[in-house]
């Protein structure tokens, strides 16, 4: 036996056993709130002790006392916020020496009437490192967020940033890129579910035909660094329902964004990140057409994406949009759709 099919067995054992009848609390989807409501760059400063939070790697980091002061459109504002550095890969300086990926702490109910009501906790995607691949990597990761919400509803929302970074004890203050990624929580709120962990998921178990438009997504991106078997970079969401959605994060390693620490699998058989394989699994009934059918509106809404990231150099635009240009000529190539897709899909036992 395989380890793959070892481990949808199992996946399948556990989810059975698991049941689809959890108890949910009484959630619904939630408001819309403003954060979210525009994709009109926000502008931070973070101030305060910015040199002890980013030298705190630790597995356990403190959150620190930060004075945060935000422009979203004719909206200035200035709040108390908790920061601490989060994250696995990226949290090690090893791979982001400068600054890690952050998270946001609201006091309840102190952000009334702002652009943050409605947030308790945020993530923030930092430059990482000193340089100009990095600073670009952030508008990649940010497009790839932000194809996925043109797709699906059932994905994170994003806010690009112009975060400023002002340490008063080290007298220094830098400015880079960032953006703001919705809470897990919230976002299950908003789909009228909560977040569930499984050890292991058969693919079978989540709702018809998310996990391979999951698995198309991640193949437009060029991404193998997911699971949807073993929940690695992706969120389970079940709703009340009983219906489970996942909904990828974390896209560092794709294609797309081609970070310089990002590598392929050695056991994939792909030579560099940028070279696509589909790693989503065959279901019966699947076509090239139903494979790409939730793609087909992309196309019509890039132009918009591309222009929310003004700060964008033209030559990091231009390999970006070749990409993801690459992956839409599959809309009008089913031939090419069916030997790159539905031919390339993983048997299941």
């Amino acid at each position: 036996m395989s380890s793959l099919t070892a481990a949808l067995s199992m996946a399948l054992a556990l989810t059975l056993s698991q049941g689809s009848d959890a108890p949910l609390g009484p959630r619904g989807p939630s408001q819309d709130v403003p954060l979210f409501a525009s994709h009109e760059m926000i502008t931070l400063e973070v101030k305060g002790p910015i040199q002890a939070m980013e030298e705190d790697r630790g597995d356990e980091p403190e959150y620190l006392h930060m004075t945060l002061r935000w422009t979203a459109g004719a909206e200035t504002g200035e709040s108390e916020v908790r920061f601490r550095p989060r994250g696995n890969f990226r949290k090690q300086r090893s791979t982001c020496r400068d600054m890690p990926p952050l998270r946001l702490n609201f006091a309840t109910g102190e952000m009334e009437g702002t652009v943050f009501e409605g947030q308790n906790r945020l993530k923030l995607v930092t430059h990482c490192r000193e340089g100009d691949q990095y600073e670009q990597n952030v508008y990649e990761e940010y497009l790839a967020y932000r194809i996925y919400n043109v797709v699906t509803e059932e994905s994170f929302r994003v806010r690009l940033a112009q975060v400023t970074y002002t340490d008063p004890e080290e007298g220094t203050s830098s400015t880079y890129p960032g953006f703001l990624i919705e809470d897990e929580d919230r976002m299950a709120e908003r789909l009228g579910g909560t977040v569930e962990e499984f050890e292991q998921l058969h693919p079978f178990r989540y709702a018809p035909g998310t996990e391979t438009r999951v698995s198309v997504f991640q193949y437009l991106i060029g991404n193998t660094d997911f699971s949807l078997v073993e929940s690695h970079n992706v969120v389970i969401v079940r709703k009340e329902d009983g219906a489970l959605l996942p909904i990828p994060y974390d896209f560092d390693w794709s294609g797309l964004v081609s970070a310089r620490y990002a590598r392929p699998n050695e056991t994939l058989g792909i030579r560099h990140v940028r070279q696509r394989l589909y790693r989503g699994f065959c279901h019966d009934g699947l076509d090239a057409a139903t494979a790409m059918a939730p793609f087909a509106g992309l196309s019509s809404a890039l132009p918009a994406i591309y222009a929310e990231i003004g700060p964008w150099e033209e030559e990091s635009r231009e390999r970006a949009q070749e990409y993801v240009d690459d992956f839409m000529e599959l809309l009008d190539d089913p031939g090419k759709a069916e030997r790159e897709i539905v031919r390339a899909c993983r048997r299941v036992g």
